[in-house]
C-alpha cells in the first residue's frame, strides 16, 4: 500500500511538475527544489521507520508520499532541464543520451 502510494503520488507529481516547466521554464529552480525536497523526504522517512510502531501505517504514508512526490517527478524533470540546456541539439537524442548514460 505505502509502495503504491509512493508511485502514484509521484506520477501525478511529475504530470504536475511538467505543466509547471512548460509554463514557466523555471527548469534549475524546479531541479534544486526537488533534490533538497528527495533528501528532506528521505531522512523524514528513515527517522519515521526507525522511531515509529511497526503496526502504524498512517505513520509511514505522509514521508512515502512525500517521497514519491520528490523523487519520481525528478527524473522526467531532470530529462526536461537536459534537453533545455543542450538547445540546438534535438530533445530526442538529448533524452536517448542521458537515458543510455544514466
Amino acid at each position: 500500500i505505502s509502495g503504491g502510494s509512493c508511485l502514484l503520488a509521484g506520477v501525478v507529481t511529475a504530470l504536475l511538475v511538467g505543466c509547471f516547466l512548460d509554463y514557466t521554464s523555471l527548469y534549475k529552480v524546479t531541479h534544486i527544489t526537488l533534490s533538497v525536497l528527495t533528501v528532506v523526504s528521505c531522512v523524514i522517512t528513515m527517522t519515521v521507520l526507525k522511531l515509529g510502531s511497526a503496526h502504524s501505517l498512517g505513520q509511514i504514508m505522509v514521508p512515502t508520499i512525500l517521497l514519491g512526490m520528490a523523487s519520481v517527478s525528478f527524473f522526467p524533470a531532470s530529462l526536461s532541464y537536459g534537453a533545455e540546456v543542450t538547445f540546438p541539439l534535438q530533445p530526442a537524442l538529448v533524452n536517448a543520451c542521458m537515458n543510455f548514460l544514466g
